[in-house]
């Protein structure tokens, strides 16, 4: 499998090297790596989450962690300031997000729509 980032002469994120490593772990991954049956995780999948990860931060966003899902799927993560923003990518090509504030209770989840502009403000309050 092969990621491909284009920088266009623009410094490279702070984010992207740790945000790489963890996408490449998840490509050696094989079937049943949870001992429970789980699906590898596709190329597809993964080019879908690292596009969204680009898309989503700026060049000094912390990077997110990314979490393989035995259903084939996988999540990026950021768990920061007492809040949680998980973003999962289905084998099937949905998204859907998920964000807790552990201060104020405030819970939210849902899809994510196609350019993920729905999750810039919640981003804003992790970073």
């Amino acid at each position: 499998m092969h990621f491909q980032y284009w920088d266009y002469g623009t410094p490279q994120p702070a984010w992207l090297m740790p945000a790489l490593q963890g996408f490449a772990n998840l490509v050696t991954l094989p079937a049943n790596w949870d001992k429970e049956g789980a699906i590898r995780i596709d190329g597809a999948t993964i080019n879908r989450a690292l596009a969204a990860t680009d898309q989503l931060l700026d060049v000094d966003s912390p990077a997110p962690s990314v979490v393989p899902l035995s259903s084939g799927g996988l999540q990026i993560e950021w768990h920061r300031r007492r809040r949680d923003l998980e973003v999962e990518f289905t084998p099937s090509g949905k998204s859907e997000f998920y964000f807790f504030d552990e201060e104020t209770a405030e819970e939210h989840e849902g899809p994510v729509g196609t350019n993920f502009a729905n999750l810039q403000g919640y981003l804003q309050r992790i970073l």
